[in-house]
């Protein structure tokens, strides 16, 4: 976390992804630029022009930035930091954006109950495609159980359970 960060946010206000990502950039000091709604054009222009560092979309934003016919016209050479959350990423995708830009866009999971951030690759780490990355939240657990309630070995499939201070008081996190 810098003041050098520009991050160009057009993610809902009213959700917890748009509005945590503004909050967390008004207590790390990044400048952000905030576009009214989402347009492939604008948000290459913007990259461009304000030198934009990070980005955090839903998958479809990436896939519309990536299959663009016009997006050689755009140096979108200072976006080091592309995030994608709300839904799974596609494989082709991510390997398309790292092949046409250079760099990995990095995966999260979270929601709303949560304060919406529960998962990602930590900055510095390089991310492995298909993944949400590790627990990012410090007093946080999330581990993945079967239909037993009996906690899975890693790669087998199950229900993510999430436990932490920041889970929504009332709240049972299971999701598939």
């Amino acid at each position: 976390v810098n003041r050098q960060r520009v991050i160009l946010l057009y993610l809902p206000l009213c959700h917890s992804y748009g509005i945590g990502l503004m909050m967390l950039e008004f207590v790390a000091g990044a400048s952000m630029v905030l576009l009214k709604a989402w347009n492939v054009e604008e948000a290459m222009k913007a990259i461009e022009k304000y030198k934009v560092t990070e980005m955090d979309g839903v998958p479809a934003m990436w896939t519309m930035m990536l299959n663009f016919p016009d997006a050689d016209k755009y140096d979108l050479s200072s976006l080091k930091y592309p995030s994608c959350g709300g839904a799974p990423m596609p494989l082709e995708v991510l390997k398309g954006w790292k092949e046409k830009y250079g760099t990995t866009i990095n995966e999260g999971w979270g929601m709303t109950e949560l304060g919406a951030f529960g998962a990602t690759t930590p900055f510095g780490e390089t991310p492995k495609l298909g993944s949400v990355g590790k627990c990012m939240q410090k007093a946080c657990t999330i581990k993945i159980f079967d239909d037993n309630d009996q906690e899975v070995s890693q790669g087998e499939r199950g229900e993510i359970v999430f436990k932490g201070p920041v889970v929504m008081k009332g709240c049972l996190l299971y999701t598939s």
